[in-house]
């Protein structure tokens, strides 16, 4: 696993250095490649590229880059892994003496050179982005995995367009002199909404992610470029309905345990220690239990728990036994918290405030101790059906849409008013319920029930919100382009779900979130559901298969009961969470109170003070759990005051 950077100069005279700035940008994502790193110059002084290699297949000098092919034509500079490369190498039908090294990066380059990109981009297995710079045709190419496991970030230096800047990390961008730091404002309001900058967006006006499954073409000779889709969760999704799985729910089952052992032993191939991250969650028990029956010695197993109610440790520590697992645990508390906080946002190049992202990295950095590469269950919901938003929109939304809209606005209105304080013991039970979890439920109940349409109650249940955003300048912008999968009828409305947080809530959450964390402590992460053979054949299924009679994740738990005793796993999703709304009543208060009322956000002219003083009030009354936007607000709030900026 590695990082990439580079530039190209509108003008070989211009009297910005190539050189000195490329070992700058490359000096800023060093973690992601503690091994080496290297740039290349083009003869004409217009283009460079950067590397920093974190050594996972072939470990001597001929994996280093940037990589030039054969016949020159070709340097690439990349970040990735592309499990299926000796199998790659078999179907070119070269010469075993024409191989100078073991490394994926040189089969790529072979088969892009035999095949060109697009059809080798279609051929490959595996996560990656990379550089390529095409001598022929004078074009630079920025390519991206098809589900955005591995980041690219793009776009313009300076107004005049005269430097066309890349890189794995924003933080690499930014450290230029030549960068135009204009915040792009317009998005602030969705990141108060979603905790990210979704899609192509990013803090920054003018730079962009390449999206996934795509590319961008950039023509040296008009310094222009042109986005390109060479795959689509959508298309494939619609194109495997329509190609449908004729055997029987247990062939299903049987099917499915051939790919994933097939997947899962394609990503144990490394040159370095290797281990899985095992939350006690069905998703990464599954990786975990294929990683040990496939095995010859003990496999490695990393966990973050929490003292008290909550804690998943204790099952991971149980899983990790039945498997017969080397396992490592960790305990945080409030206190390992806060002496993360101050740092824990610059590890995202802009405002990010997923808050499982302190586990996320705790785990990364106990799991490096160990080994270099990690296996995760990430995916698992947005693959096999697992959110209960989808069981939602499965079992209730149909019944809610048969009430006249006029009326569940009402009824809306009548459950805002009501709150649970936390700890109130029920009077009929005398049990303690859990009535935080009970309200939070409640706010999303009131949001979705007055929707009209699917992709309205996708967009309330995956995000409600609080208006923090003055109403002057608030958009609409967090809807974005509405996924085409909403309107097509081919699909039940919780597989629009399914794809929409695949193309969204994934790739803009949850992978930045453990790419970042993992690659800050040097520790390469792969996710064996997010292979598109996976993917497909699970979208050529019934969607029973997936959700039935209110059980979610049918055929993935039908496998891992093959592997582990279903009491083991059979039990409600946590993952690595953190119980951060009562941290910010409690130890984390006079923190986030100094963040929130003493902080670039008093000054903006952005947020609504009072609508903030009223969020802070209910979430602290315990009337409302508000703590996804009060995590939102600290990141942004940080993140302006550690790079200076005002609005």
């Amino acid at each position: 696993m590695c990082g990439i950077a580079g530039l190209i100069n509108r003008d070989p005279l211009d009297s910005f250095a190539l050189s000195p700035a490329l070992e700058l940008m490359i000096n800023q994502i060093i973690h992601r490649g503690p091994d080496s790193h290297n740039v290349w110059l083009h003869p004409s002084k217009q283009l460079g590229l950067g590397h920093t290699r974190l050594a996972i297949l072939d470990l001597t000098v001929n994996g280093i880059q940037p990589m030039q092919s054969e016949s020159r034509n070709f340097t690439i500079s990349y970040n990735g892994e592309i499990y299926n490369h000796l199998q790659l190498r078999k179907d070119l039908g070269l010469s075993s003496k024409i191989w100078k090294g073991t490394s994926d990066t040189e089969t790529l380059l072979a088969c892009i050179e035999a095949w060109g990109l697009d059809d080798t981009l279609c051929k490959v297995h595996g996560m990656f982005a990379f550089a390529l710079w095409d001598e022929a045709k004078k074009k630079l190419f920025l390519c991206r995995d098809r589900f955005g496991e591995k980041p690219l970030y793009y776009g313009w230096a300076s107004k005049p367009k005269r430097q066309f800047i890349f890189s794995s990390e924003l933080q690499s961008i930014q450290s230029l002199s030549i960068f135009d730091q204009k915040l792009n404002i317009k998005y602030i309001d969705r990141f108060l909404k979603t905790n990210n900058f979704g899609g192509d967006q990013t803090i920054y006006d003018k730079i962009y992610k390449v999206l996934p499954g795509s590319y961008v073409e950039f023509n040296l000779t008009s310094m222009s470029f042109e986005l390109k889709k060479y795959w689509s969760s959508y298309e494939r999704a619609a194109i495997a309905k329509d190609n449908p799985f004729d055997g029987t729910y247990k062939d299903a089952v049987n099917e499915l345990e051939i790919l994933l052992n097939a997947v899962i032993s394609d990503q144990m191939i490394s040159d370095v220690p290797i281990g899985c991250f095992l939350s006690g969650g069905l998703d990464s028990s599954l990786v975990a239990s294929i990683m040990a029956a496939q095995s010859s010695i003990p496999i490695n197993t990393f966990s973050i728990g929490q003292h008290g109610p909550g804690n998943e440790a204790e099952k991971a520590k149980k899983i990790a036994e039945s498997i017969g697992a080397n396992h490592t645990e960790q305990f945080i508390d409030a206190d390992t918290a806060i002496e993360l906080i101050p740092n824990i946002f610059d590890f995202y190049g802009e405002p990010f405030a997923d808050s499982s992202q302190i586990p996320t990295f705790l785990v990364s950095m106990l799991a490096k101790k160990k080994v270099t590469v990690a296996l995760s269950g990430d995916a698992g919901d947005e693959i096999f059906g697992g959110y209960n938003r989808y069981e939602y929109a499965q079992r209730y939304w149909p019944k809610i849409q048969s009430i006249p809209v006029s009326v569940r606005s009402k009824i809306s209105k009548y459950i805002q008013h009501i709150s649970f304080p936390v700890g109130q013991t029920s009077s009929l039970t005398g049990i303690d319920l859990k009535w935080e979890n009970i309200s939070l439920k409640l706010q999303k109940v009131s949001q979705s029930i007055h929707c009209e349409n699917i992709f309205e109650l996708h967009d309330s249940l995956l995000a409600p919100s609080h208006p923090l955003i003055q109403e002057s300048i608030r958009s609409n912008s967090f809807q974005g382009q509405i996924n085409p999968v909403f309107n097509d009828n081919k699909f039940e409305d919780f597989e629009k779900m399914m794809i929409a947080d695949l193309d969204s809530y994934l790739s803009d959450d949850i992978l930045v979130k453990v790419d970042r964390a993992a690659m800050r402590n040097s520790l390469e992460t792969r996710v064996p559901f997010l292979d598109h053979r996976i993917f497909e054949f699970m979208w050529s299924l019934p969607p029973k298969y997936k959700i039935h009679k209110g059980k979610t994740k049918m055929l993935s738990r039908s496998v891992l009961s093959q592997y582990l005793s279903n009491d083991l796993f059979d039990q409600p999703k946590t993952g690595f969470g953190m119980p951060i709304g009562d941290w910010l009543r409690g130890p984390l208060k006079s923190f986030a109170s100094d963040i929130l009322f003493d902080s670039p956000l008093n000054s903006i002219n952005i947020i609504d003070l009072d609508a903030l003083k009223n969020l802070w009030k209910e979430h602290n009354s315990k009337k409302y759990d508000h703590s996804s936007q009060i995590w939102s607000l600290i990141s942004l709030a940080i993140w302006l005051k550690k790079n200076k900026i005002s609005l």
